[in-house]
């Protein structure tokens, strides 16, 4: 247990609370145990506070951008890559029932970890906000990775030009193998060529060139 409390940064007062968190209801079925359903139902709720408040204070966005962020950031796929970073996937105890520990485990179990601290620590969200802002959120650059894969480019870019505007997006070449293409597009507004990008397929591309655009607009380099 020594060195999960050093990956997570944490050190339990008592460490029953993490072997809790790493019990899935299959092992506690088959040891007469605790399972860590119950830590997953508040950590869930642990993990959205701290997330929103994290996200609110270091950026300046909307609502709905917000709304956004927060969904990708406390997602099955999002916390499942946090389980594996911190190596607990392995620690997970699973009943002889299960084979495989599946993404949605993987997921339960950050959830359950958050709980875990939250309670060792007689209830102080502030190890909780730190746990978040370390291992979920992390910094300001992976904040903003994370943010531009919930845009629009594409659609965020048509209601800036207005419906008037002609957008025609254009295969150019496609290369590589077919388990890693890469696709270069470009755009054309009102049949201008504004921008060219890459992608490992043709949605990707069409976002990119889409995100350039927008941000030649916003800078005021190019007039469409």
């Amino acid at each position: 247990m020594n060195k999960i409390q050093d990956e997570l940064n944490y050190s339990f007062k008592d460490l029953s609370l993490l072997e809790r968190a790493l019990t899935h209801s299959s092992f506690a079925n088959d040891n007469n145990s605790l399972s860590y359903e119950r830590f997953e139902f508040l950590g869930d709720a642990l993990l959205e506070l701290a997330v929103s408040q994290i996200i609110y204070d270091k950026t300046d966005l909307n609502e709905g951008q917000l709304t956004k962020l927060r969904s990708k950031l406390v997602s099955e796929n999002y916390l499942q890559n946090v389980c594996n970073k911190l190596k607990l996937t392995s620690k997970i105890r699973l009943g002889k029932s299960i084979t495989k520990i599946s993404n949605s485990i993987k997921a339960d179990v950050v959830e359950s970890v958050i709980a875990s601290i939250y309670l060792d620590s007689n209830n102080n969200f502030k190890n909780v906000l730190e746990f978040v802002e370390k291992f979920i959120v992390v910094n300001d650059d992976n904040i903003n990775n994370v943010f531009n894969q919930t845009i629009d480019f594409k659609t965020q870019l048509q209601e800036v030009l207005g419906a008037g505007a002609v957008l025609n997006y254009e295969l150019k070449k496609k290369s590589g193998p077919e388990h890693m293409p890469t696709f270069i597009v470009e755009l054309f507004i009102n049949n201008q060529l504004v921008s060219q990008d890459t992608g490992s397929s043709l949605k990707l591309a069409e976002q990119a060139c889409a995100k350039v655009a927008l941000e030649k607009i916003k800078n005021r380099r190019t007039k469409l």
